[in-house]
């Protein structure tokens, strides 16, 4: 198995990191009742005058210890100086679906944002504008940032923590969980996520936790999609995503998609029951390494690397599979006609019968153990096209456990070396 430090060593994610949040040397630590803010259960007029007295604590330049206490706000609280706040819960009282965010840090671009041990409960707000727009914790266009120990619970349609154009933001322990965003009928997108990093360059993201974020609908049959992802990254460069527990209750562990996703890892994490790929690298994505990581149950693959849908851009490519163990893929039964896999590669007919290049899959190990096996393929590719869906000739084998398989189709690259497929049955 590949060491962890090996890898990414390699990529130069190992540089040192602050340890300790709130470290900043600025007397003794106040509580947010110095500035007015009330604890406890509190009338929907405190409530609001909650927003502006936290407002200026976290503002003032001091530690702000709420030591375990709950503090109820009714609508946003924007923050303009970079706070540093510790053992305190933000209880969200508007049911208003027009509120789009409930912590927001904007334009900071001087000192270091240090949160921990925040909970941000929006007591399942139900949100208009959908993930895009909301989210529980917003970060945009900052200095610095470290969050530790943050926890975003029981909401809708939103992103729990979006982090945008903050270079070097460093998160840990972070938990999301209970998220049931309520519609009408059966979304047709992804609907919520955990952790979202976007135009971010040098980020981490560490031991997180992140499950049950389900979308509900009425008639919704006891085997369905969540329409959830668990990690996000888009347009970012250098980061890491470690060490994290993703699921039960996530429809995609890890996705890097977008534009731009450059020297991004995957390592050591543990993806639980994902409804369809344990870990996604879609559209234009270059040198991502996915390593060391444990995924159990994936409902269409363990993991997939996918060309984009249009030509506009250069080929994803350049990935690094390695050591990672996947079991039972389709295990759900929801995408049994999709032929269940160990590793996917899609290839997208509109580009010319495009695929990403360049991906070595090494010392893999890929099993189905199941009385009944779900997984067609260890390894597997796929053309996806206007005139439909066929399969193309690299890593076609049902029991892929030979050492040293080279495919390479395409002029495209694909690399099977020291790994193993294998299906009872």
């Amino acid at each position: 198995m590949i060491h962890r430090r090996t890898v990414l060593g390699g990529l130069g994610l190992l540089s040192a990191v602050p340890t300790a949040a709130c470290a900043r040397s600025s007397g003794e630590a106040l509580a947010p009742e110095v500035f007015g803010a009330q604890a406890g259960r509190v009338s929907r007029a405190e409530a609001i005058r909650n927003v502006a007295a936290l407002k200026t604590a976290f503002e003032s330049g001091r530690v702000i210890d709420g030591n375990g206490a709950t503090y109820e706000i009714h609508g946003e609280l924007r923050i303009t100086a970079p706070p540093c706040l510790r053992r305190l819960t933000l209880l969200q009282t508007s049911v208003d679906p027009k509120l789009e965010k409930t912590v927001v840090l904007d334009g900071l671009s001087a000192g270091r944002i240090e949160i921990e041990d925040l909970v941000i409960d929006l007591a399942n707000l139900q949100q208009d504008a959908g993930m895009g727009q909301c989210s529980a914790l917003q970060i945009s266009n900052c200095a610095s940032a470290v969050l530790t120990r943050v926890t975003v619970r029981n909401a809708g349609a939103i992103t729990g923590i979006k982090v945008i154009a903050t270079p070097g933001a460093v998160l840990r322990d972070i938990v999301i969980q209970d998220f049931k965003p309520r519609f009408l009928r059966e979304p047709e997108n992804d609907v919520c996520q955990g952790v979202e990093f976007q135009l971010c360059r040098g980020f981490s993201i560490s031991n997180a936790r992140v499950s049950g974020l389900v979308a509900q609908w009425p008639g919704q049959p006891a085997l369905s999609r969540q329409y959830s992802r668990g990690v996000v990254c888009g347009s970012s460069t250098d980061g890491r995503i470690a060490k994290s527990s993703i699921g039960p209750g996530v429809e995609q562990g890890v996705d890097v998609s977008g534009r731009g996703n450059r020297r991004i890892s995957v390592v050591g994490n543990r993806i639980l029951d994902a409804g369809t790929w344990g870990v996604k690298c879609a559209n234009w994505f270059n040198d991502i390494i996915v390593a060391d990581n444990q995924i159990i149950r994936p409902g269409c693959a363990g993991i997939t690397c996918s060309a984009p849908g249009d030509a506009n851009g250069d080929l994803p490519g350049d990935v690094q599979i390695i050591g990672n163990e996947i079991v039972n893929p389709g295990a759900s039964g929801l995408w049994r006609a999709s032929e269940p896999a160990g590793i996917i590669l899609y290839a997208r007919q509109e580009t010319g019968a495009t695929a990403p290049y360049g991906v070595v899959a090494r010392q893999n190990r890929i099993i189905d153990d199941q009385s009944a096996p779900t997984m067609t393929r260890a390894f597997d590719s796929v053309m996806i096209g206007t005139s439909g869906t066929g399969t193309l000739r690299a890593w076609q084998t049902s029991r892929a456990d030979r050492p040293n398989i080279e495919f390479d189709n395409l002029a495209s690259g694909f690399t099977v070396e020291r790994s193993r497929g294998w299906r009872s049955g």
